[in-house]
Formats: structure tokens, sequence, C-alpha cells
């Protein structure tokens, strides 16, 4: 078993892109890089300050629910307070003292149900101690074995907390007894009837605060007017709310919370005297304070540090698309290197045309028809080479006399052909030294290092036109004469008489004569001279064609934005749109590995075949 398999940190194999690069960039390439990172950094050192100040939203879901189960909230001694207001936000509790009179008399009485019997259970009342509850009354729960407030409405139990407020002359079956210092029922109904006159009832309630991730507690107001002739009865609704937190860096721990958050408020009016008649109550204000069926379950989650990182990743990949531009302008500029590479390799002569057309490199003429007329040279001595190297095939079945006529025929004509091109060959080797040595007489002059007389220019211009006549004849039968064979079997078919062979003679003598001491001497003494440029030209050429700052001008040139106009942009530039687009195809198919795969079969069935 091959384990190296199992390595999760291995590594692919990857072909460089220059500079030791697997990867190519671009410059608007690297200007969206950097501002994607640093956008993407800024977010993040963003989000993380959010975080650790606590001000990014948790998650936060709530519903209500109705219960028939229990429901029940603890009861504390700040759970509420009290107190009559004979005057707007004054309590009665300071006039008393300050009066030494009683006008209001307040009761607290505790009712347990369990669905069997019913409990009443009077409660003391003493000033709060809570500083949001300053001159309210509140009532002492410690007397209580069980202090809660509850209600179950499937079993039919309940507890409730009845807070009444008599006058100081009043009795009924809650109030029996009369303090001394009453003040009389027309002072006490003088207070009772008072404008802003009223019993007010502070409520807590406490929730928790997302913000600051503790318990918030405040109270609800609750002030119900009074009138003396009057029994007003104020039921509230205590609604419970639950709430669970969760809450940590990586691993949440939860929280479960429970208070009162909502009161329902419902008033009853009555007349105060046939209350106490029919029922034997008769206070001014009571308040009845119930459990709600309906509680709120709220639950909180706050953001681990991976959901915060996956919203600075979020925000990255949404900045990535816009790699989308980099990537497709990587991929444009590896094409157009490609494509710079074909031009300057595969296709020198469309480059050179190139930088001669934008005047990066002058061109001599003089070297230039020299090689492309050596060139010519070599192809045709290669030629001659290979038909002399041709076997006639033979018949055996021929008699011997028409064998040997048959093959002094050949002989002949082979004489006849070697003949032709030996002359030919000559007088191309003439017409190369009197062009060439035109061209020496104009740069000699030019730079005054070798000079030639009037006679041996005379001379030259002479016999020039004769030369051009003769390489002319010469090119035609190269470009006419597609193989030596073809030439053979055009001199067997086409006779050929003495006078045409006395003519051709004849001017290859003409030329023969031409070749004078004072040629020799010029070419001898051009000869180094010649090498030396030769190759200082074709050295600068080289390097011009490899010169990366021209090079990437000529790709800047070629691939500038030209929507509709590209074919009259490339022509301004000396390539035209044809070869572009012969260039771009071998570029796309040198790519294709398809083409690559085809290609080395190709080659190997070749291997094979030899």
């Amino acid at each position: 078993m091959n384990f190296s398999k199992l390595d999760i940190f291995s590594t692919q194999f990857n072909f460089n892109l220059g500079n030791l690069n697997s990867r190519k960039g671009t410059f608007i390439g690297t200007l969206l890089t950097l501002f994607i990172v640093i956008t993407a950094l800024t977010y993040l050192i963003y989000i993380l300050q959010q975080y650790f100040n606590n001000l990014i939203e948790p998650n936060f879901r709530s519903q209500n629910v109705i219960s028939s189960q229990l429901v029940d909230i603890g009861l504390t001694n700040d759970i509420l307070g009290f107190r009559f207001e004979y005057d707007l936000n004054k309590s009665i509790d300071p006039l008393q003292v300050k009066q030494n009179l009683t006008y209001i008399v307040y009761m607290a009485v505790f009712e347990i149900y369990d669905g069997n019997r019913q409990q009443f259970i009077q409660l003391d009342i003493k000033k709060c101690e809570n500083e949001q509850l300053n001159e309210f009354n509140c009532v002492d729960f410690s007397q209580l074995q069980n202090n809660v407030l509850f209600s179950n409405y499937q079993s039919n139990a309940y507890s409730s907390i009845q807070i009444y407020m008599y006058g100081c002359q009043d009795l009924d079956n809650i109030k029996t007894t009369i303090p001394n210092n009453c003040a009389s029922q027309d002072q006490i109904d003088q207070i009772i009837n008072g404008y802003y006159a009223g019993q007010r009832i502070m409520l807590l309630t406490s929730q928790y605060d997302v913000s600051s991730k503790s318990i918030m507690a405040n109270y609800r107001s609750i002030f119900v007017y009074s009138i003396a002739n009057q029994y007003v009865l104020t039921t509230v609704k205590v609604q419970k709310q639950i709430s669970k937190i969760k809450q940590g860096f990586l691993l949440q721990s939860e929280e479960i919370f429970s208070s009162p958050i909502q009161y329902g408020i419902y008033n009853q009016n009555f007349d105060k005297q046939y209350c106490i008649q029919t029922s034997g109550l008769g206070p001014y204000n009571q308040f009845n304070i119930v459990m709600d069926e309906v509680q709120q379950q709220i639950k909180i989650q706050y953001q681990t540090i991976p959901q915060v990182l996956a919203m600075v990743n979020s925000t990255f990949t949404l900045l990535m698309f816009l790699g989308v531009i980099g990537r497709y302008l990587a991929k444009k500029s590896i094409m157009q290197d490609l494509f710079m590479l074909f031009l300057r390799n595969m296709y020198q002569d469309s480059y050179s045309q190139i930088l001669k057309f934008n005047s990066y490199f002058q061109s001599n003429q003089d070297f230039e028809f020299y090689l492309n007329f050596m060139e010519t040279k070599s192809k045709f001595i290669e030629e001659k080479e290979e038909s002399q190297s041709i076997v006639v095939p033979s018949l055996m079945l021929k008699t011997k006399q028409k064998l040997d006529q048959k093959k002094q025929s050949l002989i002949n004509y082979e004489n006849i052909y070697s003949s032709q091109i030996g002359d030919q060959d000559k007088t191309m080797n003439y017409n190369s030294s009197f062009k060439f040595l035109s061209k020496l007489c104009t740069v000699s002059h030019d730079q005054k290092e070798y000079s030639l007389d009037d006679r041996q220019v005379n001379i030259f211009n002479s016999f020039k036109q004769q030369i051009k006549d003769c390489s002319s004849k010469i090119d035609q039968s190269v470009s006419s004469e597609s193989s030596p064979n073809q030439m053979i079997k055009r001199q067997i078919k086409t006779p050929v008489t003495n006078k045409s062979q006395q003519k051709q003679r004849f001017s290859f003598k003409s030329v023969r004569q031409f070749e004078s001491p004072v040629i020799e001497q010029s070419n001898k003494l051009s000869n180094i001279d010649l090498n030396k440029s030769v190759f200082e030209y074709y050295s600068q050429k080289l390097k011009t064609i490899y010169n990366s700052s021209i090079s990437l001008k000529i790709q800047k040139m070629i691939f500038k934005t030209r929507f509709c106009r590209r074919k009259k942009e490339l022509n301004k530039i000396g390539l035209s749109h044809q070869m572009y687009k012969t260039i771009e195809d071998e570029v796309n198919k040198n790519i294709d590995i398809f083409q690559i795969n085809q290609l080395l079969y190709n080659l190997l069935d070749a291997l094979r075949s030899i």
C-alpha cells in the first residue's frame, strides 16, 4: 500500500511562467488584490471591534404561548409598591405625619386556592427599601412559606395578591378596626375626591439587556383615580417571561432567566355602600394581582468567533467576484505573451516587418538582397545534386542493342543538362559578384574606405544589364522547373539545335570575358569587411528581435483596445489581420492538449517506422 497517498500536505508540480513564478499576474490584478485584501482586513477589524464591544446584534427569537400548566414567579418584597396620591405626585403619607391624622389605611391579603380550599393570609405592610420605590409602601412576603405567585388552570389552582385602600373610618370584613387619630369623614372624602387623587402602584418588570449582557430591572406605573362613593376593582394579570441566553467565544453556555414582563389591567367600578351591604367589602380601591396563562418565551444567542469570521469570509468571498476581472486579464496576458513568443520565433519575417515599419530597426537592403540570392543559389545547387543522384530505371527485357542506344541517349541528355546547369551556376556566380559589387561600390563610396576607379565602374555598368538578363533566365528556369527530372524530360522532348547551343555558349563566353582582375581584387578587399558587416548587421537584428523592452512596446501596440477598428489599426503597425489570425490560431492549437497528444502520437509512429 502506498501510504504517501494519505499525505494531506502533498503538493502538485507546476511549470513556471517566467522568473520562477507558477502564476501570471497583471498590474490591474495587483491593484484588485490590494483593494480586496485591504477592504477585507478593514472589515475584519471593524467586526472584531463590534464583537468585543458587544455591538453585534445577537440572534433573537420571541413567541407568546398559552400554558395550561403551572405558571409561577417568585415574590420579593420589592416586587411591587403602592401609595395614595392626594395631588399630582404627592403621597398622602407625609401629609398624615405632618397633621398627625390618618386619612388612608392599607391592607394586604395573600389568597391561595388549591382547587378545594381557599385561604387568606394577611400580610404586613412596610416602607420600601428599594431606592426606585422611595415613599412607596411594600408588602412583606417573608411571612409566606411558599412565596410564589402561581396559576394552574388545568387543576384550577391559583394564588393572588390583594391590596386594599380604605378610608380611616371604614369597616368591613377585611378592615375591622379604626385607628385613634382618624380624620373626619368629610376630610377623608375631600382628599379622595381631589382632582389628581388616586391610587398608584408600581410593578416590577425585568428583562435581559442584550447590549450590557445583564438583567435590567424597572417598574411599571399604574394609576387609578378614586371617587368617594365608588369601589374601584383593578385586576392586574402578570405575564411571565422566560429568557434563554446562549453566549461564549467557541463553546456556548445557556442561562435561563424568568421574570414578570407585562401586566394586563382591567378596571371595574361598583357602588361602595351597595358592595358593603351585599359582599361585606367597601374599600375605595382594590388591586387584585394574579398570574396570566400567557407567557413569553425569548431565545437569545450571541455570535461566536467562528460565526464572526464567517461574516468576514462572506464579505471576502463577495469581493473575490472582482477577481474574475483579474483572472480574465491574467489569462489574456498569458495569451499575449504566447502570441509574441510565436511571432518572434516562428514568424520572424512578420516581426521584422513590424520592427522596420515602426522604425525600431533599419534594414540594409544590400545584405538582405545578397543573402536572399545566396539562399536561392544554395537551393538550386541542392536540386542539382539531387538530380545527379537519380538512377534511371531500365527494363532487362530489352535487346542489348536497344539498351545500348537508350544508355547512350541518357548519357547525351545528362551531359547536355550538366553543361547547362554548370553554365547557369557560373552565370549566377557572376550575377552575384556583379550585384554585390554594385552594393559595395555604393557603400564604399559613402564611407570612403574602398573606392574603384572610373574604369572599373564603367565596366560594371556596361554589362550589368546583360548579367540581369542572365539572372532572370536562371530564375525563370528555377521557377519553371519543379525538379531536375522534369528538366531532363523537357530536354528529351524538345530538340536542342546547334544554333541555340551556340547562342547560349556565346552568352556564357561573354560573361567569362567580363570577369576581370578588377572584380577579383575588389572581392578580395571587401571579403573581410563584408563578413564583419554581415555579422554585425544580423547580430543587431537579433538583439532587436529579442529585446524585451521593444517586444513589450510592440505587444502594447498590437493588443491595445481597438473595438471595431482592429484591422485598420493592425495595418498601421505593419501586421495584417490575416497574419494576426494565423498566429492566434497557431497559439490556440499549440495549447490544446488534444493537439499536443496527437502530435506526440504522430512522432512516436514516425519513430517506430524508422
